[in-house]
């Protein structure tokens, strides 16, 4: 991104007052939306805004059926408004290589470009609305199967039985969208039960636990 893009993501990071950490990404988040529609937006309709929203949550990028469920269009209307957003300069997309399950895949990936004009637009299209709690999961996503090297086969990893083991492959592991995954959805008790052992009772880890189990307890 340009110069003055970096400068202008800075200032909104500080514009909240507060020092690096989890309280200053609470504020930038809970921030609500901007002033009426209008400036960059003009002319997009609300599945455009919708599609926006869900990108806003999916900064490494999703593929359009995973924007299409996050917005709650359908397949087809999600591709038309992303295509739309591509030629007014909201979104790019590519194709690239993800694993999934135990073998890699060619995906096309859609995400936000990061330009002066998604900057003023982002104020101005919100958030996703709050959707009904997911239930618990069963199994382990097959884009995370990959971690598991060694072992027993991720496919037959059930919960909760093989929650811990889950727990300390994810969370303790490489990948960053993994660990959120886990520290989100796996059963309070089992973060709880990691942050006794060896290796998440002090550091990093250990306060992203704890501030997984504080959010997660207060519902």
């Amino acid at each position: 991104m340009s110069a003055s893009t970096r400068r202008r993501i800075l200032r909104t990071v500080e514009s909240t007052g507060l020092g690096p950490g989890t309280e200053r990404l609470a504020a930038l988040l809970a921030a609500g939306p901007g002033p009426a529609l209008s400036g960059p937006l003009t002319g997009l309709a609300d599945g455009h805004r919708r599609v926006l929203r869900a990108l806003r949550t999916r900064l490494a990028g999703a593929a359009a059926d995973r924007v299409a469920a996050d917005c709650g269009l359908s397949a087809s209307h999600a591709r038309r408004c992303l295509r739309r957003l591509r030629d007014a300069g909201f979104v790019e997309s590519s194709q690239e290589t993800v694993m999934w399950g135990y073998a890699p895949r060619r995906a096309r990936l859609w995400r936000l470009v990061m330009s002066e004009q998604t900057l003023d637009a982002l104020p101005q299209i919100g958030w996703l609305a709050p959707t009904e709690p997911e239930s618990p999961p069963e199994t382990v996503p097959p884009e995370f199967w990959y971690l598991f090297w060694s072992g027993e086969c991720a496919s037959r990893l059930r919960l909760p039985d093989d929650a811990l083991h889950i727990a300390d492959t994810l969370i303790g592991g490489p990948d960053e969208p993994a660990r959120i995954w886990a520290l989100d959805r796996l059963p309070v008790s089992t973060l709880r039960q990691l942050r006794s052992m060896r290796g998440y009772d002090a550091g990093r880890l250990a306060e992203r636990l704890d501030t997984a189990i504080k959010h997660r307890s207060c519902g």
